[in-house]
């Protein structure tokens, strides 16, 4: 399973932490923690568009004004970016594969199919798409379906 993109800069945490796009995650990762974690923001990234997960080692003293800016105790830790805000901070799996169907808006078809065991293998990988969930679902209003051309006018 390829390894997360690497945030070396509390710049860099900024700009991802800021993104407009789309729902953007990182894992405040050490090398000593445990696994599990890691390996679910693995296989999330590998669900998601190539600038979505992220890994930021809170081990290094450049990066602890990063780790401090989101209150960030245990490590690892995978915190939710919608908009620019924090909307979630997770320690455990369960709860973070719940954030990545509201958050990053992964269909729960996906998550159900997340098995620590076949991931840490690196086993039942999707290929990466270049579509992003989006950070809200788009609602198609009749005065777009008319202006877009899909239905008439009044």
């Amino acid at each position: 399973m390829n390894d997360l993109a690497k945030i070396d800069s509390v710049d860099s945490f900024l700009e991802k932490r800021a993104c407009k796009e789309h729902a953007t995650a990182v894992l405040f990762d050490a090398g000593w923690a445990k696994d599990d974690l890691r390996v679910f923001a693995r296989w999330l990234s590998a669900q998601l568009c190539e600038d979505s997960v992220f890994s930021l080692d809170a081990e290094d003293d450049d990066l602890d004004d990063a780790v401090g800016e989101d209150n960030v105790t245990a490590l690892p830790t995978l915190c939710f970016y919608s908009a620019g805000k924090q909307v979630g901070k997770h320690t455990d799996i369960a709860s973070a594969l719940k954030a990545a169907g509201t958050v990053m808006q992964v269909p729960e078809s996906i998550l159900e199919s997340f098995s620590l065991e076949t991931a840490r293998a690196g086993g039942a990988k999707k290929p990466r798409t270049t579509q992003s969930y989006p950070a809200t679902p788009a609602i198609a209003l009749p005065a777009d379906l008319r202006r877009a051309g899909v239905i008439g006018g009044c």
